[in-house]
């Protein structure tokens, strides 16, 4: 099965409970499917762990695009007022990218996908709705699960 995994950060090192999350299950995927990882980049270094997640794991594609909050530190700022006048979400806001969006059209445009596979509601603005091609989101949070607990807790 030809699977692309959308995530909002390359998913190595495993060292957060979030991407420990991710980690184990990119790279249980990888060894059951042909796998084409599409992800941001946040600085040079995560750059130089490519090579080293792409020795522990056997995937088909990783296609990268610089976040841009990294091209433009301004570009932090510009998106703070557009998250008070968007009707979406300040962390979709925040991970809105041309150059994702044309990345992620070319990979769909020249590969047959069976399946998509995003990581968190961030990566979801990506996906055409409804999609011909079959989509997993995947939330590592329930915000309103840890909201209630915090609640019950005081």
């Amino acid at each position: 099965m030809k699977t692309l995994f959308l995530t909002v950060r390359i998913p190595y090192p495993p060292d957060s409970g979030g991407s420990i999350r991710t980690w184990n299950l990119f790279s249980f995927a990888c060894g059951c499917h042909a796998v084409t990882l599409l992800t941001f980049l946040h600085s040079k270094h995560e750059l130089e762990l490519l090579p080293v997640m792409q020795s522990l794991v056997s995937v088909a594609h990783i296609e990268t695009v610089v976040h841009p909050f990294v091209q433009s530190p301004t570009a932090r700022w510009g998106s703070l007022p557009a998250g008070l006048i968007s009707q979406l979400p300040y962390p979709v806001v925040k991970y809105r990218s041309k150059a994702m969006q044309t990345r992620f059209s070319e990979l769909i445009d020249r590969t047959h996908f069976d399946l998509i596979h995003c990581e968190t509601v961030h990566m979801m603005q990506y996906v055409k709705r409804p999609s011909p091609i079959p989509v997993v989101l995947d939330q590592q949070n329930i915000q309103s699960a840890l909201l209630d607990r915090v609640a019950r807790s005081q």
